[in-house]
Protein backbone atom coordinates (compact mmCIF):
# COMPACT_ATOMS: atom_id res chain seq x y z
CA UNK A 1 0.00 0.00 0.00
CA UNK A 2 1.24 3.09 -1.04
CA UNK A 3 1.08 6.22 1.43
CA UNK A 4 2.34 9.50 2.83
CA UNK A 5 4.53 9.16 6.09
CA UNK A 6 6.06 11.29 8.37
CA UNK A 7 9.73 11.45 7.72
CA UNK A 8 12.04 10.20 10.24
CA UNK A 9 15.62 9.20 10.39
CA UNK A 10 15.06 5.28 8.82
CA UNK A 11 14.07 6.70 5.67
CA UNK A 12 17.18 8.49 5.10
CA UNK A 13 18.85 5.96 3.13
CA UNK A 14 16.06 4.54 0.94
CA UNK A 15 15.45 8.54 -0.01
CA UNK A 16 19.47 8.42 -0.86
CA UNK A 17 19.26 5.66 -2.80
CA UNK A 18 15.87 6.72 -4.54
CA UNK A 19 18.25 10.11 -5.38
CA UNK A 20 20.75 8.27 -7.19
CA UNK A 21 21.51 11.28 -9.86
CA UNK A 22 22.87 13.03 -6.83
CA UNK A 23 25.72 11.12 -5.31
CA UNK A 24 26.71 13.31 -3.47
CA UNK A 25 23.81 13.86 -1.67
CA UNK A 26 24.66 12.28 1.35
CA UNK A 27 27.57 14.89 1.82
CA UNK A 28 25.42 18.04 1.49
CA UNK A 29 22.21 16.66 3.55
CA UNK A 30 22.45 17.89 6.96
CA UNK A 31 23.31 21.18 6.00
CA UNK A 32 21.11 21.78 3.28
CA UNK A 33 17.91 19.95 5.09
CA UNK A 34 18.35 19.54 8.98
CA UNK A 35 21.05 22.82 9.90
CA UNK A 36 19.18 24.06 13.31
CA UNK A 37 20.00 27.51 11.90
CA UNK A 38 17.62 27.84 8.93
CA UNK A 39 15.25 24.91 9.51
CA UNK A 40 13.53 24.65 13.14
CA UNK A 41 11.88 20.80 11.53
CA UNK A 42 12.54 19.02 8.40
CA UNK A 43 9.19 18.01 7.06
CA UNK A 44 9.45 16.56 3.34
CA UNK A 45 7.32 14.94 1.26
CA UNK A 46 7.90 10.81 2.02
CA UNK A 47 6.07 7.90 0.01
CA UNK A 48 6.24 4.22 0.83
CA UNK A 49 5.11 1.19 -0.33
CA UNK A 50 5.17 -1.26 2.49
CA UNK A 51 9.51 -0.46 4.06
CA UNK A 52 10.50 0.91 0.67
CA UNK A 53 10.63 4.97 -0.02
CA UNK A 54 9.13 5.32 -3.39
CA UNK A 55 8.95 8.58 -3.48
CA UNK A 56 10.03 11.78 -2.20
CA UNK A 57 9.83 15.70 -1.85
CA UNK A 58 12.43 17.86 -0.03
CA UNK A 59 11.66 21.49 0.64
CA UNK A 60 13.51 24.14 2.47
CA UNK A 61 12.44 27.13 4.96
CA UNK A 62 11.78 30.30 3.15
CA UNK A 63 11.50 33.17 4.93
CA UNK A 64 9.50 35.64 2.94
CA UNK A 65 8.62 39.48 2.01
CA UNK A 66 5.90 39.08 0.89
CA UNK A 67 4.27 42.77 -0.08
CA UNK A 68 4.00 44.05 3.18
CA UNK A 69 3.83 40.91 4.96
CA UNK A 70 6.21 38.22 6.77
CA UNK A 71 5.19 34.63 5.16
CA UNK A 72 6.86 31.71 6.17
CA UNK A 73 7.25 29.80 2.49
CA UNK A 74 8.66 27.06 1.29
CA UNK A 75 10.89 25.82 -1.84
CA UNK A 76 10.12 22.62 -3.00
CA UNK A 77 13.13 20.68 -4.19
CA UNK A 78 14.46 17.35 -5.19
CA UNK A 79 10.99 15.76 -6.32
CA UNK A 80 11.17 11.85 -7.10
CA UNK A 81 9.59 9.13 -7.62
CA UNK A 82 10.14 6.04 -8.33
CA UNK A 83 10.81 4.27 -12.05
CA UNK A 84 8.59 1.25 -10.79
CA UNK A 85 5.64 3.61 -9.49
CA UNK A 86 5.72 6.55 -12.09
CA UNK A 87 2.36 6.89 -14.09
CA UNK A 88 0.08 6.19 -11.22
CA UNK A 89 -1.16 10.04 -10.12
CA UNK A 90 1.78 9.62 -7.28
CA UNK A 91 3.16 13.18 -8.25
CA UNK A 92 -0.67 14.69 -7.58
CA UNK A 93 -0.74 13.26 -4.55
CA UNK A 94 3.32 14.15 -3.48
CA UNK A 95 2.25 18.05 -4.39
CA UNK A 96 -0.86 17.79 -2.77
CA UNK A 97 0.52 16.65 0.26
CA UNK A 98 3.17 19.49 0.31
CA UNK A 99 0.52 22.45 -0.43
CA UNK A 100 -0.69 21.94 2.88
CA UNK A 101 2.75 22.97 4.78
CA UNK A 102 2.50 25.97 4.07
CA UNK A 103 0.86 29.40 2.68
CA UNK A 104 3.42 29.78 -0.53
CA UNK A 105 5.16 27.82 -1.65
CA UNK A 106 7.64 27.82 -4.83
CA UNK A 107 10.18 25.61 -6.92
CA UNK A 108 12.66 26.81 -8.97
CA UNK A 109 14.05 25.29 -11.90
CA UNK A 110 11.61 22.78 -12.64
CA UNK A 111 11.62 20.18 -14.80
CA UNK A 112 8.92 19.46 -18.07
CA UNK A 113 7.56 16.44 -16.25
CA UNK A 114 6.98 18.30 -13.29
CA UNK A 115 6.01 21.33 -14.80
CA UNK A 116 2.98 19.32 -16.08
CA UNK A 117 1.97 18.39 -13.02
CA UNK A 118 2.38 21.97 -11.06
CA UNK A 119 -0.01 23.32 -13.67
CA UNK A 120 -2.56 20.68 -13.71
CA UNK A 121 -2.26 21.41 -10.00
CA UNK A 122 -3.02 25.81 -10.12
CA UNK A 123 0.82 26.59 -9.82
CA UNK A 124 1.61 29.95 -11.12
CA UNK A 125 4.38 30.55 -13.60
CA UNK A 126 6.24 33.36 -14.04
CA UNK A 127 7.34 35.36 -17.13
CA UNK A 128 10.01 37.26 -15.24
CA UNK A 129 13.20 35.61 -14.36
CA UNK A 130 15.57 35.23 -17.28
CA UNK A 131 19.56 34.48 -17.93
CA UNK A 132 21.72 36.65 -18.90
CA UNK A 133 25.01 35.55 -20.33
CA UNK A 134 28.22 37.61 -21.33
CA UNK A 135 31.06 35.79 -23.43
CA UNK A 136 34.90 36.65 -23.56
CA UNK A 137 36.34 34.80 -26.20
CA UNK A 138 34.74 33.14 -28.87
CA UNK A 139 34.86 29.07 -29.71
CA UNK A 140 32.18 29.23 -32.40
CA UNK A 141 30.06 30.82 -35.04
CA UNK A 142 27.56 31.16 -32.59
CA UNK A 143 30.15 32.80 -29.58
CA UNK A 144 30.82 34.99 -32.28
CA UNK A 145 27.39 36.13 -33.13
CA UNK A 146 26.86 36.27 -29.41
CA UNK A 147 29.78 38.88 -28.94
CA UNK A 148 28.51 40.83 -31.81
CA UNK A 149 25.17 41.39 -29.19
CA UNK A 150 26.95 42.04 -26.72
CA UNK A 151 28.85 44.60 -28.63
CA UNK A 152 25.72 46.37 -29.38
CA UNK A 153 24.58 46.32 -26.08
CA UNK A 154 27.58 47.91 -24.58
CA UNK A 155 26.91 51.07 -26.93
CA UNK A 156 24.01 51.45 -24.93
CA UNK A 157 25.78 51.76 -21.74
CA UNK A 158 28.55 54.04 -22.39
CA UNK A 159 26.87 56.63 -20.61
CA UNK A 160 25.91 54.76 -18.05
CA UNK A 161 27.47 56.21 -13.93
CA UNK A 162 29.69 54.89 -12.57
CA UNK A 163 29.70 53.87 -8.83
CA UNK A 164 31.52 57.07 -6.60
CA UNK A 165 32.41 54.34 -3.59
CA UNK A 166 34.80 51.71 -3.39
CA UNK A 167 34.23 48.08 -4.50
CA UNK A 168 36.50 45.76 -2.20
CA UNK A 169 36.50 41.65 -2.91
CA UNK A 170 36.12 39.36 0.08
CA UNK A 171 36.72 35.61 0.85
CA UNK A 172 34.28 36.13 3.70
CA UNK A 173 30.83 37.68 4.66
CA UNK A 174 30.54 41.40 6.80
CA UNK A 175 29.34 40.94 10.17
CA UNK A 176 25.81 40.12 10.92
CA UNK A 177 24.96 43.55 11.87
CA UNK A 178 26.26 45.17 8.27
CA UNK A 179 24.81 42.90 6.30
CA UNK A 180 21.24 42.56 8.26
CA UNK A 181 21.61 46.68 8.15
CA UNK A 182 22.30 46.36 3.94
CA UNK A 183 19.13 44.13 4.07
CA UNK A 184 17.12 46.18 6.42
CA UNK A 185 17.66 49.03 3.83
CA UNK A 186 17.03 46.92 0.63
CA UNK A 187 13.98 45.26 1.38
CA UNK A 188 11.24 48.41 1.19
CA UNK A 189 12.88 48.41 -2.20
CA UNK A 190 11.35 44.34 -3.20
CA UNK A 191 8.12 43.22 -3.35
CA UNK A 192 8.47 39.94 -2.53
CA UNK A 193 12.20 38.32 -1.86
CA UNK A 194 13.21 35.49 0.52
CA UNK A 195 15.03 37.62 3.51
CA UNK A 196 18.98 37.43 2.56
CA UNK A 197 19.90 38.08 5.93
CA UNK A 198 23.24 37.33 7.68
CA UNK A 199 22.20 34.05 9.11
CA UNK A 200 20.83 32.69 5.46
CA UNK A 201 23.77 34.19 3.61
CA UNK A 202 26.08 32.51 5.82
CA UNK A 203 24.32 29.53 5.75
CA UNK A 204 24.00 29.03 2.11
CA UNK A 205 27.21 30.64 0.47
CA UNK A 206 29.68 30.81 3.82
CA UNK A 207 29.11 27.25 5.41
CA UNK A 208 28.57 25.53 2.01
CA UNK A 209 29.86 21.85 2.39
CA UNK A 210 31.64 21.63 -1.12
CA UNK A 211 31.92 24.87 -2.97
CA UNK A 212 33.47 28.42 -1.98
CA UNK A 213 32.24 31.53 -3.00
CA UNK A 214 33.57 35.43 -3.52
CA UNK A 215 32.03 38.13 -1.86
CA UNK A 216 32.45 41.82 -3.47
CA UNK A 217 31.07 44.26 -1.61
CA UNK A 218 30.43 48.35 -2.47
CA UNK A 219 30.62 50.87 -0.07
CA UNK A 220 30.41 54.26 0.02
CA UNK A 221 32.85 57.09 1.18
CA UNK A 222 31.72 56.72 4.40
CA UNK A 223 32.53 52.89 4.55
CA UNK A 224 28.95 52.29 4.74
CA UNK A 225 27.99 48.78 2.81
CA UNK A 226 25.65 49.74 -0.02
CA UNK A 227 25.83 46.42 -1.87
CA UNK A 228 26.95 42.31 -1.83
CA UNK A 229 27.59 40.47 -4.62
CA UNK A 230 28.21 36.54 -4.08
CA UNK A 231 30.12 34.99 -6.85
CA UNK A 232 31.07 31.50 -8.03
CA UNK A 233 34.04 30.59 -10.27
CA UNK A 234 34.27 26.76 -11.69
CA UNK A 235 36.37 26.38 -14.68
CA UNK A 236 36.27 29.08 -17.35
CA UNK A 237 32.84 29.96 -16.19
CA UNK A 238 32.32 32.81 -13.23
CA UNK A 239 28.33 33.05 -12.21
CA UNK A 240 27.12 35.85 -10.41
CA UNK A 241 24.78 33.93 -8.08
CA UNK A 242 23.17 36.21 -5.56
CA UNK A 243 22.98 39.66 -4.65
CA UNK A 244 21.97 42.54 -1.76
CA UNK A 245 21.16 45.87 -2.58
CA UNK A 246 18.88 48.21 -4.62
CA UNK A 247 19.04 46.27 -7.86
CA UNK A 248 17.60 49.08 -9.86
CA UNK A 249 21.07 51.57 -9.12
CA UNK A 250 22.66 51.33 -12.42
CA UNK A 251 25.97 52.66 -10.65
CA UNK A 252 26.24 49.94 -8.26
CA UNK A 253 24.70 47.16 -10.12
CA UNK A 254 27.01 48.24 -13.64
CA UNK A 255 30.20 49.10 -11.73
CA UNK A 256 30.51 45.37 -9.90
CA UNK A 257 29.83 43.63 -12.68
CA UNK A 258 32.84 44.92 -14.34
CA UNK A 259 34.86 44.86 -11.52
CA UNK A 260 33.55 41.16 -11.44
CA UNK A 261 35.04 40.70 -15.48
CA UNK A 262 38.15 42.45 -14.72
CA UNK A 263 38.50 40.48 -11.90
CA UNK A 264 38.08 37.40 -13.23
CA UNK A 265 40.06 38.41 -16.70
CA UNK A 266 40.88 34.87 -17.93
CA UNK A 267 37.02 33.72 -17.46
CA UNK A 268 35.20 33.02 -20.81
CA UNK A 269 31.89 32.60 -20.08
CA UNK A 270 29.72 35.05 -17.60
CA UNK A 271 26.24 34.47 -16.29
CA UNK A 272 23.50 35.75 -13.84
CA UNK A 273 19.94 34.78 -13.86
CA UNK A 274 17.36 37.37 -12.40
CA UNK A 275 13.55 38.54 -12.46
CA UNK A 276 14.89 42.12 -11.69
CA UNK A 277 14.25 44.22 -15.22
CA UNK A 278 15.84 47.22 -14.34
CA UNK A 279 19.15 44.39 -13.10
CA UNK A 280 18.56 43.12 -16.37
CA UNK A 281 18.95 46.04 -18.39
CA UNK A 282 22.50 46.99 -16.54
CA UNK A 283 23.44 44.20 -17.49
CA UNK A 284 22.85 44.55 -20.94
CA UNK A 285 24.86 47.85 -20.45
CA UNK A 286 27.46 46.24 -19.62
CA UNK A 287 27.61 43.92 -23.03
CA UNK A 288 25.36 40.58 -21.49
CA UNK A 289 22.55 39.46 -23.48
CA UNK A 290 19.61 38.07 -22.28
CA UNK A 291 18.85 34.21 -23.35
CA UNK A 292 16.13 33.15 -25.31
CA UNK A 293 14.78 30.27 -22.90
CA UNK A 294 13.97 31.33 -19.21
CA UNK A 295 14.47 29.43 -16.28
CA UNK A 296 11.21 27.83 -14.63
CA UNK A 297 9.70 29.70 -11.59
CA UNK A 298 6.49 28.35 -10.04
CA UNK A 299 4.73 29.88 -6.77
CA UNK A 300 1.64 28.53 -5.22
CA UNK A 301 -0.03 30.57 -2.67
CA UNK A 302 -3.30 29.86 -0.35
CA UNK A 303 -3.10 33.11 0.89
CA UNK A 304 -6.82 35.00 0.68
CA UNK A 305 -6.95 37.08 -2.36
CA UNK A 306 -3.60 36.62 -3.37
CA UNK A 307 -3.92 36.22 -7.33
CA UNK A 308 -1.07 36.57 -9.28
CA UNK A 309 1.64 34.80 -6.63
CA UNK A 310 4.07 34.46 -9.38
CA UNK A 311 4.16 38.08 -9.83
CA UNK A 312 6.65 40.72 -8.77
CA UNK A 313 9.73 38.60 -7.12
CA UNK A 314 13.12 39.48 -6.69
CA UNK A 315 14.80 36.16 -8.09
CA UNK A 316 18.29 35.60 -8.37
CA UNK A 317 19.91 32.39 -9.59
CA UNK A 318 21.13 31.47 -5.59
CA UNK A 319 17.67 30.90 -4.90
CA UNK A 320 16.03 27.54 -4.24
CA UNK A 321 18.37 24.91 -4.12
CA UNK A 322 19.63 24.77 -8.31
CA UNK A 323 22.69 26.93 -7.42
CA UNK A 324 24.09 24.77 -4.05
CA UNK A 325 23.70 22.04 -6.20
CA UNK A 326 25.14 22.59 -9.43
CA UNK A 327 28.06 23.84 -6.78
CA UNK A 328 27.98 20.39 -5.24
CA UNK A 329 27.94 18.63 -8.41
CA UNK A 330 29.93 20.26 -10.19
CA UNK A 331 32.52 19.96 -7.06
CA UNK A 332 32.24 16.28 -6.68
CA UNK A 333 33.11 15.61 -10.75
CA UNK A 334 36.04 17.91 -9.85
CA UNK A 335 37.17 15.50 -7.25
CA UNK A 336 36.44 16.48 -3.88
CA UNK A 337 36.28 13.34 -1.90
CA UNK A 338 33.48 12.41 0.29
Amino acid sequence: MVEVVAYGPDHYQGILELLDDAPFKARVWDWQFEDRAVCGHFDPVVLVDGDAVVGFNGVMAAPLKYGNQYVEGLWSCDFYIAPSHRGQGLGRMIKETLMEKAPVVMSFGVSPKAAAVLEHLGWQRSDEVWNYRHYRRSLSLRDFALQFLQGLNRLRGIRAPGYTGNLFWADSLPGPGEVDALWERTAPSLNKSVYRTHGYMEWKYQRHPMARYAFLLGRDKQGTLEALMVVRRKGESVRIVDWIGDPAREDLVASMVIECRRSYHDARVFSVTTSHDRMGLSLEKCGFFRSRTQPSFYVRSTLPGDTNPEKGWFIMGGDSDGELLSAAREEFKGGVKV
